[in-house]
């Protein structure tokens, strides 16, 4: 007897993810424990900024980190991170999302009205990637640095912009790519 098969229902088909978990991949596959908790959850409502607070306190305790938020994937996570390396030093870092406040003319400036804000994030020219659309949906401009095939530590320096740069922004995605001299 074959197990069911969303996928193949569809006529979509299947991969085998031999990288790691990848968000375009799906992700990862939870535990079954996982969809039990959220199977509990699925029965009632809950204050979604509380419900990130709980979690982000507990993952970051868990890592012995400073802080964590929880996202559905990479390319949400770089996008919170960029908005927050643009909001750094605004009005918006003294609101509490536990708090009934309006804060939302603040973050409504994002993606498209960011002046007067650090939006400018430098990257290495040789290390586009597909996530810049990442940092761009947040409102970010990209400003790249150096050659196509290099870039110096002279180069970073040089496309610093202490009123707009808000981050200098690298990933690691593929070794062989990157040479910085």
């Amino acid at each position: 007897m074959q197990s069911y098969d969303p996928y193949r229902k569809y006529g979509l088909t299947r991969v085998i993810n031999a990288s790691t978990s990848l968000t375009r991949l799906g992700g990862s596959i939870p535990h079954p424990d996982v969809f039990s908790s959220m199977k509990d959850a699925s029965k009632a409502f809950i204050r979604i900024p509380e419900l990130q607070k709980w979690a982000g306190d507990r993952i970051s305790r868990e890592l012995g980190t400073e802080a964590a938020l929880p996202t559905s994937g990479a390319a949400c996570a770089l996008m919170l991170a960029s908005a927050a390396c643009i909001f750094k030093g605004t009005e918006l870092e003294k609101y509490d999302p536990l708090e009934k406040n309006d804060w939302n003319p603040i973050i409504q400036k994002l993606p498209l009205h960011t002046e007067g804000l650090r939006n400018q994030f430098i990257v290495m020219k040789n290390d586009r990637n597909v996530y810049d659309h990442s940092v761009e949906c947040a409102g970010g401009i990209m400003v790249e640095a150096g050659e196509s095939d290099y870039t110096t530590i002279d180069h970073i320096h040089d496309t610093i912009n202490h009123e707009k740069t808000a981050a200098f922004y690298y990933i690691l995605s593929d070794l062989p790519q990157i040479s910085c001299r």
